[in-house]
């Protein structure tokens, strides 16, 4: 899952980028989250809650707030050096302007289906080469989620279930995903972080608030059992760590 935000005081334009990003989404068989604002505020309000965004369309002129003082703000006070922001003009000379706060690219209005897809496609390329994800098929869409959301990996049956925190994307129903899988086969392809405590969990350490013998608890409270056969190596990883 990659979540994508736009930002333009035209509420049309926003609807259009919205359109054209989502039937690439479609196309290329990825999954998009598409959230937009039509201020500048709007946007900040949802970022300072800790919502989290891949790649960002941020028009310059805003009323009030601006886009290069959003784009400060993302880059110097949340330190988020990771979302790529494609900034979007009716102007062309604000190329010295945007160097602080290095954006990915520069779109002049009027813009084309074609220039959002070459730079949603860029985006993405190096969203997933700076932060890995796990690649799971649900239904007939492909997800892609950021090992760090991951808080742990669940197995129900013949199913899989991928636990993330609740503010990874801002809304609290995207934060479970379902797929036909088997735990023995995840855990071959997962970051150092993950570790297997159980037959049917594998944790993100971390996500670890409290280790105990016989279990862990989260940081959002989950307790989580660890099975016998899988204590000694979980005692030797977690003290490892301390």
């Amino acid at each position: 899952m990659y979540y994508v935000g736009v930002c333009d005081d035209g509420i049309n334009i926003c609807s259009f980028f919205e359109g054209v990003i989502k039937r690439y989404g479609q196309r290329n068989n990825l999954s998009l989250n598409v959230e937009t604002w039509n201020s500048g505020e709007a946007l900040k309000e949802f970022l300072v809650l800790g919502n989290q965004l891949d790649i960002l369309f941020l028009d310059i002129e805003l009323f009030e707030l601006g886009g290069i003082e959003l784009g400060k703000y993302i880059r110097n006070q949340l330190e988020n050096y990771n979302m790529q922001i494609i900034y979007i003009s009716g102007k062309s000379a604000y190329a010295l302007s945007l160097f602080q706060v290095q954006p990915m690219d520069f779109l002049v209005k009027p813009i084309t289906d074609t220039q959002i897809d070459q730079a949603l496609s860029l985006a993405i390329k190096l969203v997933a080469s700076k932060d890995g994800r796990f690649k799971c098929r649900i239904g007939k869409e492909y997800c892609y989620i950021p090992y760090r959301n991951i808080m742990y990996f669940v197995s129900e049956g013949r199913m899989v279930k991928v636990v993330c925190f609740e503010n990874y994307g801002g809304q609290a129903a995207d934060k479970d995903f379902e797929f036909y899988g088997k735990l023995k086969n995840i855990r071959r392809n997962l970051s150092l972080e993950f570790l297997q405590i159980h037959q049917s969990y594998i944790v993100n350490t971390s996500f670890v608030l409290r280790y105990r013998y016989e279990q862990v608890e989260l940081t959002d409270g989950t307790i989580i059992p660890i099975s016998k056969s899988y204590r000694k190596p979980v005692r030797t990883k977690m003290l490892c760590e301390e």
